[in-house]
């Protein structure tokens, strides 16, 4: 599904809208019914061991910064049919064991619910303690890929701009963006 924004978030707000719609969608499946969900920073929702959502937001510029946003979002509603492909099937996964066919109607409209609650707050930051309470990283060592290439790092926690904090060799640092990898 994508979600349209045509109100500017501002720059602040374009670097929260991921992880609030990653608490948003959480939440809507276990409203529908799914197992516990966490969040692999930033974007990335899990049931047990595997991701079963992924998020992405994009936005247009102009002069005074982001004026409109999509935000993407993927989710693996059932398993297909022959299961998943062998180069992802260790880690990727269904959110429920057997949907019906009202399921996907359902999970749409909680989503939006969530999600349009959770924009409202989205200034105060007030899902801020639902992203770190649903983190799935605390304390585990992960694989940082970022522009200097590959490094491992144990993760600390989240900060208030939803950073990553990690303790590398160098010492404490926070990341805003890139990808981390662990292995479940």
């Amino acid at each position: 599904m994508s979600i349209y924004l045509s109100e500017s978030l501002g720059p602040e707000g374009m670097g929260l809208i991921t992880p609030m719609s990653a608490v948003a969608v959480a939440e809507a499946l276990e409203d529908c019914g799914s197992s516990p969900a966490g969040i692999k920073w930033v974007n990335d929702v899990y049931i047990g061991e595997k991701k079963v959502c992924g998020i992405l937001a994009e936005s247009s510029f102009g002069g005074s910064g982001p004026e409109r946003t999509i935000v993407g979002i993927g989710i693996n509603i059932k398993e297909p049919e022959g299961g998943f492909p062998e180069e992802i099937s260790g880690r990727a996964g269904a959110a429920f064991l057997s949907p019906t066919d009202e399921t996907r109607d359902r999970l749409l409209e909680a989503v939006l619910k969530r999600f349009a609650a959770r924009l409202s707050g989205l200034k105060s930051r007030d899902f801020i303690k639902e992203y770190r309470r649903r983190s799935i990283l605390d304390g585990r060592t992960v694989t940082v890929v970022g522009p200097g290439g590959e490094s491992e790092a144990k993760v600390i926690g989240i900060d208030g701009d939803c950073r990553l904090i990690v303790e590398t060799a160098e010492g404490a640092k926070a990341l805003y963006c890139g990808e981390v990898t662990i292995k479940m």
